[in-house]
């Protein structure tokens, strides 16, 4: 598997009134599944995405666990912006999502947000940066131990996107302290972190 991870984005959206972003809610349901209720760390309690001219990254992340994906951005009305990442609270998600929908439209409304119908206002947090400890190096040969928990709920995610018949891929990274499952293509896969001590150690960024 080559997974393609785009370079940092760490730019607060300013957007057109006029500008909508269409995001797949297939890809957001599959996010929320790896994105935790009620984590002590608030900035991990919602799913973040960046947008540029040419893909929308989905990210979902409990500290053990992330989600990443993307697709073709898709933009209606005013389609100037600058690249941004945004951070959208669970509870807005999870209100929006109650739609049947394909797509939720992202808009920017003064200081606020709408999406799909929801109306809220991004937190102050900064999202961790999750490329520090994704490292796509295979390790064929490096066995890694990791919570089955995490091997269903991302399963799970991976079948919001693709189909049920859908083959799922393993393989071993990071010489031995990660796990990424994929359904056989670079446009969404889930990284489960090795529950041996060195793997803790090797996700530091997501701490506290």
């Amino acid at each position: 598997m080559t997974a393609s991870i785009p370079t940092p984005l760490d730019q607060k959206p300013e957007l057109h009134p006029d500008t909508l972003i269409s995001i797949d809610r297939h890809h957001l349901l599959a996010a929320l599944e790896l994105a935790p209720k009620k984590d002590i760390r608030p900035y991990l309690n919602g799913v973040h995405i960046e947008v540029r001219k040419d893909k929308t990254t989905i990210i979902g992340c409990d500290g053990c666990a992330i989600w990443v994906s993307y697709h073709p951005t898709i933009i209606d009305g005013y389609d100037a912006f600058t690249p941004f990442c945004l951070t959208i609270p669970r509870w807005a998600l999870e209100q929006a999502l109650k739609t049947k929908s394909d797509y939720l439209r992202l808009k920017q409304s003064g200081d606020c947000f709408v999406i799909g119908t929801v109306v809220f206002r991004p937190d102050d947090y900064k999202y961790p940066d999750w490329r520090k400890i994704i490292k796509h190096e295979p390790s064929p040969h490096a066995p890694v131990v990791v919570n089955p928990d995490y091997v269903t709920a991302a399963n799970k995610a991976l079948r919001r996107v693709f189909t049920s018949d859908a083959n799922i891929g393993m393989e071993s990274v990071s010489d031995g302290n990660a796990m990424i499952m994929h359904a056989g293509t670079d446009n969404a896969m889930v990284l489960i972190m090795g529950i041996m001590r060195k793997c803790r150690r090797a996700y530091t960024p997501f701490a506290g």
